[in-house]
């Protein structure tokens, strides 16, 4: 789990183990109604309980930063290494569990289950889709669903159990569903659109972010977590950031809770396609045009597109495809106090004002003709966009 935040603790219960049993608690389910044949379930159930068995710890936000310093790595092609064996020079000794060698193969081999078939279940080919990774998988259908009911969130475990209800596997390996499930589709995505908004923009949360993002970079620059011990295990890899000199101090405010304040946030958001091809790497075109901070200030950027809202497109049983949804395109820009102890956003300060004025100037300048909304922390609601969203304005409340 990569989110670990006091405002929302409840989400620290979300991690890889209890969501990879889910996920394959659901695929048996599923498996067993689509009359699935035996050898066929058992490729879906062991893909289901592997398929995050190469996140590495911290989850997708190590995975992240890991892949910016090594292009290469990518969790998906760690998995291939887990399934054939070939995680470690000896190909056999690795340990992946401290003090256990690495038994994946053995273990397939005597179900009688081809590592190949998982890895096409969980890393399909260009434009195929399956059960386990698609626009709608039961990766995802799980993962949104369970946060949304650790959150305490009314209606959400009914709808989990209504779209199972009218979905099936097909023999292909595919989701289909009925007609009925399309309400249930709907409710997921905003519950997923709800999640991932109170992840990345709720006041409280965003200091949070910035902390474990520079805690993590640190972690990579120093080596203290490499593509050649990625597997290590978290209570291993804090330890290991609390005795190396350059991540000794942040890693320390792990246990403390001196972390970062917010002092102001700008968010530019829409739906659709990203305006530049650039967008990716529009973090890095547009930090150098930021105004400059105090040594005990620094910014946190995030790019996206399709994480916090994604338009999906859900295989009916009688053949027809629905497309649900739009894809959400943003750049959050966030300032933040990095000493400890101090008071979080006030909103009202002249300070902030002309510091967002200069951000919008920047952000302008890369991308000048895209119509979007902005939004800042104190007209946060708990969606992508609000009708406060739409108007850009300066003034506070």
């Amino acid at each position: 789990m990569n989110f670990d935040v006091p405002f929302i603790q409840e989400l620290g219960s979300s991690r890889r183990l209890p969501h990879s049993i889910g996920v394959c608690h659901i695929a048996l389910g599923l498996a067993v109604r689509s009359a699935l044949k035996e050898e066929d379930r058992e490729i879906l159930l062991a893909a289901a309980l592997l398929h995050d068995a190469a996140i590495p710890p911290y989850g997708h936000l190590v995975e992240t930063v890991l892949r910016k310093r090594y292009p290469d790595f990518d969790h998906e092609v760690m998995l291939k290494d887990l399934l054939f064996g070939t995680a470690h020079a000896t190909n056999q000794y690795q340990q992946i569990l401290p003090g256990r060698s690495l038994r994946v193969p053995k273990v397939l081999k005597q179900h009688n289950i081809d590592p190949e078939s998982i890895l096409r279940l969980v890393r399909p080919p260009m434009g195929e889709k399956t059960a386990i990774s698609a626009d709608i998988d039961l990766d995802n259908i799980d993962n949104i669903h369970r946060m949304g009911v650790l959150l305490g969130w009314p209606g959400v475990k009914e709808n989990l159990q209504e779209l199972i209800r009218e979905c099936s596997v097909r023999s292909d390996f595919g989701l289909q569903f009925k007609d009925d499930a399309l309400k249930n589709l709907r409710f997921w995505q905003e519950i997923r659109q709800r999640i991932y908004t109170l992840i990345i923009a709720h006041p409280q949360c965003v200091a949070e972010n910035a902390f474990q993002n520079d805690l993590v970079t640190q972690a990579v620059e120093a080596e203290v977590i490499s593509p050649d011990n990625w597997h290590i295990v978290e209570p291993k890899f804090e330890s290991e950031l609390r005795n190396h000199p350059k991540t000794k101090d942040l890693a320390e405010r792990l246990i403390s809770g001196r972390r970062y304040a917010l002092i102001d946030y700008v968010w530019f958001k829409n739906y659709g396609l990203p305006p530049v091809p650039s967008w990716k790497s529009l973090e890095k075109h547009i930090a150098p045009l930021l105004p400059q901070l105090p040594a005990n200030q620094g910014y946190f950027l995030w790019v996206e597109h399709g994480l916090i809202s994604r338009a999906v497109c859900a295989e009916l049983e009688n053949g027809d495809r629905k497309s649900l949804g739009e894809s959400s395109t943003s750049l959050f820009v966030a300032r933040v106090h990095k000493d400890a102890d101090l008071p979080g956003h006030r909103p009202g300060t002249k300070g902030q004002i002309s510091w967002r004025e200069a951000v919008m100037e920047a952000f302008e300048s890369l991308v000048p003709d895209w119509e979007h909304h902005v939004s800042y922390p104190e007209n946060y609601r708990g969606v992508f966009l609000s009708s406060d969203d739409a108007k850009r304005q300066l003034e506070l409340y």
